[in-house]
């Protein structure tokens, strides 16, 4: 691709332009005629691909979450070959769990900072509940369930906090 966009398909352009509006400005701050002119589409474009902003902010988030998810599910498995028949050490979970997110913002920093943004700035409205129930927190029961099984007199509240603690501290470094 070209650094004017001239080969990415509107649809890409319409979704990288939400991305970093949805960031900087936030779902309800970032409007679609803006997220066109920064897209370089007609406004009714994003209409015809996603139903509304928030369908677009669904969609912006869960394919970068799917992203993520997906490398964490791979550690996992390869944690499972390694260690099989026993359990991986606990260190290596949590490393499977967080190192994905840096290898992406090493690859693509930009992209993966608006996500982190993107993700903040809507934590507790119900679009991010919505989208947190098919993205994090289906990865964050997955190493729960890991984790409790390496550590099984350990609470599972406790491990969720960890978890989270985990979360934040990777995306503020």
């Amino acid at each position: 691709s070209d650094d004017n966009g001239a080969n990415i398909s509107p649809r890409d352009r319409i979704i990288l332009a939400a991305e970093k509006l949805f960031a900087a400005k936030g779902l309800h701050g970032a409007g679609l005629r803006e997220i066109a002119r920064e897209a370089n589409v007609n406004v009714n474009l994003i209409g015809y691909h996603f139903s509304n902003k928030e369908t677009l902010y669904r969609h912006v988030h869960e394919t970068r979450a799917k992203h993520i998810n997906t490398m964490r599910e791979q550690a996992l498995e390869a944690l499972d070959r390694t260690y099989a028949p026993g359990l991986p050490p606990v260190e290596q979970i949590i490393r499977a769990f967080i190192h994905p997110f840096f290898v992406l913002k090493s690859e693509n920093p930009d992209i993966w900072v608006a996500f982190i943004r993107t993700y903040f700035r809507e934590i507790g409205t119900d679009v991010w509940r919505e989208v947190n129930a098919t993205t994090l927190a289906p990865a964050i029961r997955r190493f729960t369930d890991v984790l409790h099984r390496s550590l099984p007199t350990t609470e599972r509240s406790d491990i969720l906090f960890v978890l989270g603690l985990a979360i934040h501290g990777a995306v503020m470094a």
